[in-house]
């Protein structure tokens, strides 16, 4: 959420402050955005659907994703200083 304040954040997803990235109402977002080639990947690793794909970090139409996991592994990350 780089860049968006926390305000802006808790309207669109359950619990930003808490890594709950669940989205509170997705017509904001789903099914929006075109698939650029060098982000043919969402943030949990997945392929995004084609033609089109959501706003943001997370395709939400791919199915539900684990963004506590992903937090975990990027804090043991070796390369995270």
């Amino acid at each position: 959420m780089i860049g968006m304040r926390m305000g802006a954040a808790s309207h669109l997803f359950q619990a930003p402050e808490a890594v709950d990235l669940r989205l509170k109402d997705g017509k904001l977002v789903l099914g929006l955005a075109a698939v650029l080639p060098q982000a043919g990947m969402d943030f949990c690793g997945r392929q995004r659907r084609q033609p089109r794909t959501d706003l943001g970090a997370i395709d939400y139409g791919a199915g539900p994703c684990d963004v506590a996991a992903w937090q975990e592994r990027l804090i043991k990350s070796p390369w995270r200083r």
